[in-house]
């Protein structure tokens, strides 16, 4: 009835929307419910940050860090000459993270550790276990949110959903939620519902060991086809919508050195910068970066395909050698 007589503008929209949310009633979209803030990945085996780091969190408003803090991967067990899932390459602290950012602990579990695990129960239990643990000692304040990050194809999605199952089950008795990477060959796929919030992984769409590949970081070409399927991609928001679950996308600001041997895929050489031309002997480097105007065409690109979500920018990730390539309004225009 209220329509009949009163003609709401753009201002008493957004009123209403803050009324109603304090109520409980949710009648505005779901791209309403996201405000921009600034997030970025930490992915090193060791947390210490060099002023120029510090200085970067502070002026580009860095609100959340997703810190990894171990990886679940397989292991031999030779003594009962079994494989066991364990944690490796466990994040040790030599500082506690900047007061004033949330950390978002982020857990990285391999296809074999998938494959593996018997009870998704069990797995949910041991990596919240462990990571809350850890979170406690090494002083990362209080954690209202926990990540797992895994590459699952269509053979492994139904493990990785009842993980996700167990793991969000666990986690709200704990007040912590529970988001999820996703790549873009998942979108479209049997999604799980029980994630909270989403980051869409905006690179490393196509085979790193293939000759032919011009960069397997980042490339609108590789990307693009991604991004016009159309029919995954409404799947895919019609799964956020319905089940009120948040969305990001995470753009890539890393480069390494892809380094062959006899035509095939050998190493990759994080600071190929360094690499001594005596090492590759025999061998040849692809190297691959994330230039400025690519990583915007990209972006650009993802907002038009999404056209129902907004979505919050998270980068990957804090390591001053590669984010010094870009000046302080390219890494504003990238999360703008």
């Amino acid at each position: 009835m209220l329509n009949r007589y009163i003609k709401i503008g753009a201002f008493c929209t957004a009123v209403i929307c803050i009324v109603l949310a304090v109520i409980g009633i949710q009648l505005c979209p779901s791209n309403a419910r996201e405000g921009s803030l600034n997030a970025i990945y930490f992915w090193k085996t060791t947390f210490e940050l060099n002023e120029w780091e510090k200085k970067f969190l502070s002026e580009h408003n860095i609100q959340k860090l997703y810190l990894r803090m171990f990886d679940v991967d397989v292991e031999d067990d030779i003594r009962n000459d079994r494989r066991i899932v364990v944690p490796i390459a466990t994040t040790k602290f030599k500082e506690i993270p900047p007061i004033g950012i949330e950390v978002v602990p982020t857990v990285f579990i391999t296809l074999d550790a998938l494959k593996q695990m018997g009870s998704m129960e069990e797995l949910a239990q041991l990596i919240i276990k462990r990571v809350l643990a850890m979170s406690s000692y090494n002083e990362l304040g209080v954690i209202k949110e926990l990540q797992i990050d895994c590459d699952w194809t269509q053979s492994t999605e139904e493990k990785y959903n009842d993980l996700c199952r167990h793991m969000r089950s666990i986690l709200e008795q704990k007040n912590i939620g529970l988001s999820s990477t996703i790549r873009l060959h998942q979108v479209g796929g049997a999604v799980s519902s029980d994630v909270q919030s989403y980051v869409l992984m905006l690179y490393n769409a196509v085979s790193i060991a293939n000759t032919n590949t011009n960069n397997s970081i980042l490339s609108y070409e590789d990307i693009h086809p991604y991004l016009m399927r159309k029919k995954n991609i409404k799947a895919f928001e019609n799964l956020l919508e319905a089940n009120q679950i948040g969305f990001n996308l995470a753009l890539p600001t890393f480069a390494w050195g892809v380094v062959f041997k006899d035509g095939k895929f050998d190493r990759l050489v994080r600071n190929y910068t360094q690499e001594s031309p005596d090492s590759l002997i025999g061998e040849w480097m692809r190297i691959e970066e994330c230039p400025y105007d690519e990583i915007k065409k990209v972006k650009d690109d993802a907002h038009r395909a999404f056209k129902r979500t907004k979505a919050n920018i998270v980068i990957y990730h804090l390591d001053s050698l590669n984010l010094v390539k870009y000046t302080s309004d390219e890494i504003k225009n990238i999360y703008n």
